[in-house]
């Protein structure tokens, strides 16, 4: 129901899912170097 009322908020949000995979990745590199390190 949801897509086809809106389908340009489901768009954007198809789009925003990679980004936040990336920050994601991003944050648990950070995470894991700061764990190797200590």
């Amino acid at each position: 129901m949801y897509f086809h009322k809106n389908p340009m908020k489901t768009g954007i949000f198809f789009l925003e899912i990679p980004n936040f995979l990336k920050k994601i990745r991003y944050i648990t590199n950070i995470v894991l170097h700061f764990c190797l390190e200590y």
